[in-house]
């Protein structure tokens, strides 16, 4: 036994890389703390079994719950090589030592947190993925714990590559609906400033779900609903657009739903053969829904691919909806210029006028091909910065987010795509 340092008072580690092993000095603190009540008057009605229940109590109850068949029994003789000891199974005062690397693991996280919230009671807890060495089956329970322990106003930081902590985390949130946020690292370039919002908890844990599973198919999780749309996955100009869009616009009210780029029209109408097993099999619990555009597609023509069960959006294509006299409407609003939607809306009139006119000669409804004069348009007119830096790049960061629920706009392309009945639906 010696003396411990208060932890507020020291700085154990130097950089967030090193591995924090605070066990035998988490063991002499809970010694010093059990001395210290034997001695503490104001405990002399109180008997020593409540006392040490008082001091470990919490570590037991959160082991018991990760742990059917572990319990932690007693602290042993601390002047006799003290240490841990538990109850495992039918065998008792079995040594910490002898716990499995998944044991050790729980059991270091849940002691450190419970000691360390009397020194930390408004701190922010970071672990990097404390799953590790943990199976599968405790790796929620361990976090749900973790929840549970962290004092009120502390925050817990989680990385992890779990999928059992992420369905936890998404179980927790539906719980204690604003107590837990995702933050999405993918695709950020760090060798830049890069700001990160919290992620739609729906969105973020499937997205993520399909990232981990897919390269497991013994571990396979589907979504319930799949949408291949036109676009190429390995395109230079616009890879995946039509993808991205409909991700970012259908994400978070569709989690279930994974939208997949399948380059032109007859690709995406003979999906199933080119997937062959992976789709009669695989996906066989998955609902499958193709979206194309309108183009220039006549009304048999249409009917034709309705009873392919491929749906056609019901203006020429997907700018048709994201340069919609409405949304341009929310981007005035949005940037405070509501007064020059008037002038908006004819700049728009023009560059259509001016795409369809010689020599160009593009339909008179094509904003697809207008799309690069509307932007400049509106760049102008409402003094647009850092709203992309090209016609795509705006259409994807600052148009797509304006198509909201309350829209329009999102109401019929979503009723065009997962609707029952209407022209375009089956």
């Amino acid at each position: 036994m010696q003396r411990q340092a208060e932890p507020t008072s020291t700085v154990r580690l130097s950089t967030l890389i090193q591995n924090d092993q605070t066990v035998s000095s988490n063991y002499q603190r809970l010694i010093a703390n059990t001395v210290t009540g034997v001695f503490d008057t104001a405990n002399n009605n109180r008997s020593v079994e409540n006392l040490r229940e008082e001091l470990t109590g919490k570590i037991r109850e959160a082991l018991t719950r990760v742990f059917n068949d572990l319990n932690l029994s007693s602290l042993g003789e601390p002047l006799n090589n003290g240490s841990f000891y538990f109850t495992k199974g039918t065998t008792k005062n079995f040594h910490y030592k002898n716990l499995s690397a998944g044991e050790k693991s729980a059991f270091d996280l849940i002691l450190d947190m419970v000691i360390q919230s009397k020194y930390y009671p408004d701190a922010v807890y970071c672990i990097d993925e404390p799953e590790a060495h943990m199976h599968t089956k405790l790796q929620g329970k361990v976090l749900r714990e973790l929840y549970m322990l962290i004092p009120e106003q502390s925050q817990l930081w989680v990385s992890t590559h779990s999928i059992g902590m992420l369905q936890e985390a998404e179980e927790i949130e539906k719980e204690n609906p604003g107590t837990v946020v995702f933050l999405d690292f993918d695709g950020r370039d760090f060798d830049t400033d890069a700001i990160i919002m919290p992620a739609k908890i729906n969105k973020a844990v499937m997205e993520k779900f399909y990232e981990l599973a897919f390269g497991d198919f013994a571990k396979l999780m589907l979504p319930k609903k799949i949408v291949f749309c036109e676009g190429d996955p390995n395109g230079k100009t616009r890879k995946d657009f039509d993808k991205t869009i409909y991700t970012k616009v259908f994400g978070d009210n569709h989690p279930d739903t994974f939208f997949v780029s399948a380059k032109s029209c007859n690709e995406l109408e003979n999906i199933e053969n080119s997937l062959g097993e992976i789709m009669t099999k695989l996906l066989n619990n998955t609902t499958i829904i193709k979206i194309v555009d309108r183009d220039d597609r006549s009304e048999e023509e249409v009917v034709e691919l309705n009873k392919k069960n491929i749906h056609v959006l019901s203006l020429r294509n997907l700018e048709s909806y994201l340069f919609d006299d409405e949304i341009i409407k929310q981007l005035c609003v949005s940037v405070n210029k509501a007064d020059k939607y008037e002038e908006c809306i004819n700049a728009k009139r023009t560059a259509l006028q001016s795409s369809s006119s010689p020599p160009r000669n593009n339909a008179a409804d094509d904003l697809k091909s207008a799309r690069g004069d509307i932007y400049i348009s509106l760049k102008r007119i409402l003094d647009l910065t850092q709203c992309g830096n090209n016609a795509d790049a705006f259409i994807r960061d600052t148009l797509t987010p304006l198509i909201t629920p309350d829209t329009d706009v999102y109401k019929l392309l979503e009723q065009e795509i997962f609707g029952t009945g209407g022209a375009n639906n089956e």
